[in-house]
């Protein structure tokens, strides 16, 4: 009895054993930025606001200013990165110096946050989050705003429910609890100059980044509405605002170098970036990486910046595509090519063609452009 029992327990000891460790998978490797490859370091990044300091277009190194602690930080432009300017890609040349941008940083091999992945403006943060600046107070004779910065989406009606009060004025952060339900807004129920229309508050799709955000703005400062310029006095307590903004070598000053007070006058900015970015890819090429030389069978990887012509890559089509240095221009004449195959990977487009005559000047993971013949 006293065997069996002993056998039992080492049966269930064993079996638990066996189950712990399988309910336990291996922890994945950190990613790690790999030349040659595109890889976005996700799990381990920093997004910090700042002001762009410097860049050299030849070696696509720069530096920019941390806001509140006014540290300048060194970086280093992965071949790969996002470089959104005006709200559209674009390319280092295309941000003035002194321009406030978030600038996504990781980690070198030495621990260093050096790897730079991507720089937005803040022109693309707020369209891209459907964000904007809502005017609460103005001082013309300093030319100043006071602003929250929010998303409303005004799309839940409270005309039925006794928790609404028609003449309440709600803040940013408030709570309104809907009559037969459980979910709260974190959001303003009111807003000064934009009251809500018959009974319609903006409900959990909204978001309150911040409130009390002062906007600077000087005689430089450009206004625009309904893409025409504009003045200051155009401004309304209750409306809302997008900017474009740079720093002054210190502290979090937002000095505007453009305000836009309507939707169409960021939208031609933003047009107008678009075009510069579509001439130039069509002109410079596609940047990419290269997967594999061999013989006359190159592979690549085009960046998701060149989407636009890429998506339209078919198999057949004509291309001359040339090696590239780290300033990402040809460094030897193109090759002709013909497309053997296309497909899609996310947001990056690989493509294997057909050279003309093998070249040896492909290395992999070097860079590479494509340019459309066809």
């Amino acid at each position: 009895m006293a065997k069996s029992l002993a056998a039992l327990i080492a049966l269930i000891v064993t079996s638990f054993t066996l189950f712990a460790g399988e309910a336990t998978p291996p922890a994945k490797p950190p990613l790690k930025i790999i030349p040659g490859q595109v890889i976005v370091p996700f799990d381990k990044m920093r997004r910090i606001w700042g002001e762009l300091v410097s860049v050299d277009l030849a070696t696509r190194i720069g530096t920019f200013r941390k806001e509140g602690t006014d540290e300048v930080m060194k970086f280093i432009v992965m071949p790969y990165s996002e470089l959104l300017n005006h709200a559209a890609f674009g390319d280092l040349q295309d941000f003035k110096i002194g321009v406030r941008a978030i600038f996504r940083m990781h980690e070198n091999d030495a621990g260093e946050w050096v790897y730079l992945t991507y720089i937005q403006d803040q022109m693309n943060m707020m369209n891209g989050h459907r964000e904007y600046f809502y005017v609460d107070k103005i001082d013309a004779a300093i030319g100043q705003l006071e602003c929250t910065q929010a998303r409303i989406d005004w799309d839940r009606s409270l005309i039925n429910s006794p928790a609404w009060n028609a003449t309440a004025k709600y803040q940013p952060g408030d709570y309104v609890i809907h009559q037969g339900s459980t979910w709260q807004t974190k959001v303003a129920v009111d807003v000064p100059g934009i009251p809500p229309v018959a009974g319609k508050i903006w409900a959990e799709h909204g978001y309150m980044r911040e409130r009390g955000i002062v906007i600077e703005t000087n005689a430089n400062t450009h206004f625009w509405k309904n893409g025409e310029p504009a003045t200051f006095a155009d401004i309304k307590v209750g409306e809302k605002i997008r900017t474009e903004t740079h720093g002054v070598g210190k502290g979090k000053t937002q000095m505007c170098w453009n305000v836009f007070l309507d939707d169409a006058s960021l939208l031609k900015f933003q047009n107008e970036q678009k075009a510069i970015h579509a001439k130039r890819m069509k002109e410079e090429g596609l940047p990419g990486y290269v997967d594999k030389n061999d013989g006359n069978k190159l592979s690549l990887t085009l960046f998701q910046e060149g989407n636009e012509i890429a998506r339209t890559l078919k198999p057949n089509g004509k291309l001359t595509v040339a090696p590239a240095g780290v300033d990402r221009k040809p460094s030897s004449a193109p090759v002709g090519a013909i497309i053997s195959e296309v497909k899609m990977a996310g947001n990056l487009c690989k493509i294997t063609v057909t050279l003309d005559a093998p070249s040896p000047a492909f290395k992999v993971t070097d860079l590479a452009r494509a340019f459309v013949t066809q």
